[in-house]
């Protein structure tokens, strides 16, 4: 596996298991049942937004400008694109800075830390879902069985949305993973057409789970 530094490779450490670095909730459909295969991956590291992630290296990195435009650009600013070579499907890392006191109706502050960071990733993503709900996509689908809460590596709170829509005669299905730290929001999105979603899940697991925040 090789590290992406500034358009720079270099080796890196070997890619953890698929089951390493996330924890899922107990009520949480968002568990696959899937094996890792051996794949060659390559780390791409942002120390300007404070992140890592692996990809495979059939996937390439790029930007909405280089692309074909994404079937559903979300309001938060793009950290970076991948996209595969040969299928319609692309995965794209977003952050977002919170004000001081964005949430602060929803956060207790006689709570500890790690319940503050849960109260204010609920408080996003309940304004999160309103934004999609605002888009008014066409044949908009919210697939809660797939949908819930987990706890990323580092005991991170996370939430999973899970949503369908069409657009020009195409169905797509997507997979966003919602997680916070101190005062930084990352959205992590998956998404396909919905025929190849199933085939090519692992590979959105794997994506994932090698998410770290630096």
């Amino acid at each position: 596996m090789s590290v992406f530094y500034s358009n720079t490779f270099v080796p890196a450490m070997a890619l953890p298991s698929l089951d390493d670095n996330i924890t899922y909730a107990s009520n949480s459909s968002f568990i696959s049942n899937g094996t890792s295969k051996n794949i060659n991956f390559l780390q791409y590291v942002n120390s300007m937004e404070g992140f890592s992630i692996n990809y495979t290296d059939d996937w390439r990195v790029g930007s909405l400008n280089q692309i074909q435009p994404l079937p559903l650009i979300l309001d938060y600013r793009e950290s970076v694109f991948f996209y595969h070579l040969n299928d319609l499907q692309g995965f794209a890392v977003y952050s977002h800075k919170l004000q001081y006191n964005f949430f602060d109706d929803l956060v207790n502050i006689f709570t500890d830390q790690v319940q503050n960071q849960k109260s204010t990733l609920d408080g996003f993503a309940i304004t999160f879902f309103q934004k999609l709900l605002d888009k008014k996509l066409e044949n908009f689908n919210y697939i809660k069985s797939e949908s819930g809460e987990v706890i990323l590596k580092n005991d991170l709170p996370a939430r999973v949305i899970v949503f369908e829509f069409m657009q020009e005669n195409k169905v797509y299905k997507v997979l966003t993973i919602l997680t916070i730290k101190n005062d930084r929001v990352f959205i992590l999105e998956y998404y396909s057409e919905k025929d190849v979603y199933s085939k090519s899940f692992n590979i959105a697991r794997s994506f994932i789970d090698s998410f770290k925040i630096l």
